[in-house]
């Protein structure tokens, strides 16, 4: 009874402020927020200036995910957003991450006869990660090494599907040893999803137990032969395919590496629930996993992504994106998949 009395004197309070008192009031709620934020997170900063600009940024982040979720309990959309560890950066700190180089050399498969021809997929519900395809979410923490992640878990999954063994494939591997002239890739700056494959089409995958990641450039490339576990065939890639087709592939290949715009605070701030965003961006600077798809019953169809951002972020590592509503975030202009 004492706490309904609470919630009811609040809310009479809250009515009744004048304009000047709701935003003294509303700055008070972004404070202890962010006094939370830093606990819980463990954040410290080097002096009152950089906390300043971290308070800043973090009230930013903090009203547009908090007008977005009253935009959900109103029904008006499908997800839900959060506040996360990177909630008091700027946009150009999270963007100059978001280092995964544009594909030059992709296949155009609009064609029909560029098409792979893949058997129809008749299945309404497919998760990898329950079928033991798929190992546990990964970090990739201030390095821009998307692009690693993200062919490291199709060719875990392909050879998975091979040869019924999941291995945990050394993103580090690829971060040191794609960054040469041979492969043009930049480690922690970025790089392109084909030079990762093809590098793995000449040299061997090395297990992550032999190769630790970093989450930064080692210099130079530790690669081992000796502790190595096998090369790869070959891997197929395609642009601009469109979600019936792309549903076919998943089904035949395994777990397929997926280009997209991650750059929308959105998507940064991704939650739960299926995502759309009319207004997210068609530039992709980011790799991920696709991994499976379904029905929310609530929300509808959605594609099932692995993110390499830590189990805090999304629904435990992952996200759902809208089935049947077109490209979201440019995810369907590049499709990778690893052959073994």
């Amino acid at each position: 009874m004492k706490t309904f009395t609470n919630i009811l004197l609040f809310t009479f309070t809250t009515f009744v402020m004048s304009d000047n008192e709701k935003i003294f009031a509303a700055e008070i709620e972004k404070k202890i927020a962010f006094s939370e934020f830093k606990e819980d997170l463990n954040k410290t900063y080097e002096n009152k200036k950089e906390e300043k600009v971290a308070f800043t940024n973090f009230k930013e982040t903090f009203e547009v995910v908090q007008k977005h979720n009253e935009d959900f309990n109103r029904g008006n959309t499908s997800f839900t957003m959060q506040i996360n560890k990177n909630a008091d950066e700027s946009e150009d700190f999270f963007m100059a991450r978001l280092n995964f180089d544009l594909e030059t050399d992709v296949m155009d498969a609009r064609a029909d006869d560029d098409y792979p021809i893949v058997p129809k997929c008749n299945k309404q519900f497919l998760n990898y990660s329950m079928d033991g395809f798929v190992n546990n979410i990964k970090n990739q923490g201030r390095c821009g090494a998307c692009y690693a992640f993200a062919v490291a878990g199709a060719c875990e999954g392909a050879f998975y599907k091979k040869y019924k063994k999941l291995y945990k494939i050394a993103e580090q591997q690829l971060v040191d040893c794609t960054k040469s002239n041979e492969y043009g890739n930049r480690g922690c700056v970025g790089g392109k999803i084909s030079a990762s494959y093809g590098y793995l089409s000449h040299w061997k995958a090395m297990n992550e137990s032999e190769y630790p990641y970093k989450a930064r450039d080692n210099g130079t490339c530790l690669y081992n032969e000796t502790v190595a576990i096998s090369k790869i065939t070959n891997y197929i890639k395609l642009t601009n395919v469109n979600e019936t087709y792309l549903k076919d592939l998943l089904c035949v290949y395994g777990p397929l590496t997926v280009g997209i715009d991650a750059s929308a605070k959105t998507f940064q701030y991704y939650s739960s629930g299926v995502y759309y965003d009319e207004e997210c961006g068609t530039t992709i600077n980011h790799a991920v996993l696709l991994i499976g798809f379904g029905t929310d019953p609530e929300f509808g169809p959605y594609w099932l992504l692995k993110n390499s951002y830590g189990k805090n972020w999304g629904e435990r590592g992952y996200i759902r994106i809208s089935r049947g509503k077109g490209n979201v975030c440019a995810f369907l202009n590049q499709i990778t998949a690893c052959i073994i």
